[in-house]
């Protein structure tokens, strides 16, 4: 067992392990991967017995309780991909904020934590390593999203999918100085795409699925005024979902307004009942 690297088990829940001592001292040094564990523990001694563990998935369900120790999952110094999911509701919300992710976190994928966008930026903005960011249903909540300058100075990518509740998203070039890869989806409260966010001079690629038909336009009037200004490398993908009448209107305003003509433009249309 203690050459194990990688297990993976269907939402399995672990019990504690014995204190570690002179009768009891396997320690699974070579495991890297542990993934679905339901309610982990992260007592001082799982944290001893898993010490080099790179990439995990927990999720925790039912009752709220402090015995699970968030505050000790920064003892996982070689932590590197991190997908924590809670129970579709913000009662973790206190839970979610109490974590102390540790420093080497490159990859994180959060799920029903029910925190609020301010937290967010307390919570993860500053890991210094952190490239890949994302946001799943309900992890965040809350209809305006102002970031801090200073923070998310290393992601690259950064994935929202299902925050359904947010309608201002106050960024620019400065808050994601480095973002290679922007995917949004499910964002139908949005009003716009922050026209800021063209002038990251790393980014390759806007995604944008079934948003709000106005943040959908403002994306495109972002990457035609970045082909002006000479940028012709940003490229935008554009999935827009409603009714016949709602794709019908989306096509003309598109029309209208002269947004067809960027070949960086990729455009899909899908009807709803």
């Amino acid at each position: 067992m203690v050459q194990l690297r990688h297990i993976e088990v269907d939402m399995m829940c672990l019990i504690d392990p014995l204190p570690v001592d002179e009768a009891n001292r396997m320690v699974m040094k070579n495991l890297y991967i542990l993934l679905k564990v339901e309610n982990l523990r992260l007592s001082e001694e799982v944290c001893k017995r898993i010490p080099n563990v790179r990439e995990l998935e927990l999720s925790y369900c039912g009752e709220v309780s402090w015995y699970y120790c968030p505050r000790n999952l920064v003892c996982f110094h070689q932590l590197q991909n991190l997908l924590l999911k809670f129970e579709g509701n913000s009662k973790w919300r206190e839970f979610a904020t109490s974590l102390t992710f540790p420093s080497s976190l490159r990859v994180l994928r959060l799920s029903g934590c029910g925190v609020d966008w301010e937290e967010l930026n307390m919570m993860v903005g500053s890991l210094p390593h952190l490239e890949n960011l994302t946001l799943l249903q309900n992890s965040v909540i809350g209809s305006v999203w102002t970031p801090v300058e200073g923070k998310f100075c290393h992601l690259k990518a950064l994935y929202i999918y299902g925050c359904g509740d947010l309608v201002c998203w106050n960024a620019d070039n400065s808050h994601f100085p480095v973002l290679e890869q922007l995917y949004l989806e499910d964002l139908c409260k949005l009003i716009e795409l922050p026209s800021g966010i063209g002038e990251i001079a790393t980014l390759k690629h806007i995604y944008l699925r079934f948003c709000s038909a106005s943040s959908s336009i403002s994306a495109m009037r972002t990457l035609v005024e970045q082909e002006e200004l000479g940028n012709e490398s940003l490229r935008l993908t554009v999935s827009f979902r409603g009714n016949k009448e709602a794709v019908e209107s989306f096509k003309n305003e598109v029309r209208g307004e002269g947004l067809t003509s960027s070949t960086n433009i990729s455009l899909h249309f899908i009807s709803s009942k």
